[in-house]
């Protein structure tokens, strides 16, 4: 996800955040956050460790989300899980922003415009993955 709007300078909250202005959550299926935007080495290792191997995109677990979504018109459950995301990377910038400021004479508060909200309108979806189990019940 990008904040929208947001410029890449690196000044401001990249001490928050290194991938500032993306984040990088990884979402259980039940809307639980198993890694938030403060792990972002281990959601790319997870990633490259499920795609290791594969050159395409397999058939079956499209099919079986096309189901699930009735071909894309239902993203609803996905919808609570960007919201899931959103809230965590919230939670997390707020945690890690508190810890800076009081990590030392050299931490900073950011300004509110670099403090994310859980505000829908305010991010752009880049990318998303689904990593699906096909003999899970559907969401």
């Amino acid at each position: 996800m990008r904040r929208g709007g947001e410029e890449d300078s690196p000044a401001d909250s990249t001490h928050v955040n290194p991938l500032r202005p993306h984040y990088l959550v990884y979402v259980l299926d039940s809307g639980d956050v198993r890694l938030s935007f403060a792990q972002p080495k281990a959601i790319l290792q997870l990633f490259r460790d499920l795609a290791s191997g594969k050159s395409a995109a397999d058939e079956t677990l499209c099919d079986l989300f096309d189901s699930r979504t009735a071909g894309g018109a239902n993203m609803s459950h996905y919808d609570d899980l960007v919201q899931s995301a959103l809230r965590s990377i919230e939670r997390t910038f707020q945690r890690r922003a508190a810890a800076s400021l009081l990590s030392g004479r050299d931490g900073l508060l950011p300004t509110l415009a670099e403090t994310p909200t859980a505000d829908a309108s305010d991010w752009d979806l880049v990318t998303w993955l689904a990593i699906l189990n096909p003999e899970a019940t559907s969401p």
